[in-house]
């Protein structure tokens, strides 16, 4: 149970921060800026109209284990589901208190759900663009690839980093010193105008933890409020 709840967290680590970022305290972005650039990389006008969205794919957890991962958000209602050859989890928050069900048995209600912290982190705060501070740098090099920096923080989704590779200006790298993980983006691709990162990897510390490619995104699908709702039975 420990694992699926770690497994969770650290894949919604990595895949909602992908979409965070910040504006200056003047609270307007140069077209030049950095936060600009990695907005119009990423789609612009479409990506910062998403409402919705699911994904599905397939990995390996800790460089040997299988994995599925399903995942849907819509504003700040969330829904993952893991699934491994020896257990399989399902958790939701539906935007007020979270729920969580291990393999068949009966769900149980979260005191306090993870996925509401990474609701906070989702793509939906770059849509806010709500900052209490900003820093930018220049190079860095991660896998031999020059990156420009950005690190923010938010007085209720914490610090982030977030490194964009200097020649795309899509994240190549995140760190979330509120849980500790890495997560490395890679292989872009648009899905109906919005650019997604099809490669995702978790690492903690230097070890990796999820290796993870994606094969199916939706963009902006219709998502019944029920799949977040706490299940009758």
């Amino acid at each position: 149970m420990k694992k699926a709840v770690c497994l969770a967290g650290l894949f919604l680590a990595f895949f909602l921060p992908a979409w965070v970022t910040a504006k200056s305290a003047s609270k307007k972005q140069d077209a030049q800026s950095p936060i600009s650039r990695m907005i119009a990389a990423l789609g612009g006008k479409r990506f910062l109209g998403l409402t919705s969205f699911q994904a599905s794919g397939r990995g390996l957890l800790a460089g040997k284990n299988p994995v599925k991962i399903h995942f849907a958000q819509q504003g700040e209602k969330l829904r993952a589901q893991i699934e491994t050859s020896f257990w399989s989890s399902t958790e939701a928050f539906d935007g007020v208190a979270g729920w969580r069900r291990f393999g068949a048995e009966k769900p149980f209600t979260l005191s306090q759900s993870p996925l509401e912290l990474f609701a906070e982190n989702g793509l939906f705060r770059i849509q806010r663009i709500e900052i209490d501070s900003l820093a930018l740098g220049h190079d860095t090099l991660i896998e031999e690839t020059p990156c420009r920096w950005v690190k923010s923080f938010d007085s209720a989704a914490g610090e982030l980093w977030i490194f964009l590779d200097a020649n795309t200006f899509r994240p190549k790298e995140l760190f979330s010193p509120a849980v500790g993980v890495t997560a490395g983006t890679a292989d872009f691709q648009p899905v109906e105008g919005v650019w997604f990162p099809h490669r995702i990897t978790v690492r903690r510390g230097r070890q990796n933890y999820l290796e993870l490619d994606l094969d199916t995104v939706l963009v902006n699908p219709a998502l019944p409020d029920s799949i977040f709702a706490f299940p009758e039975n």
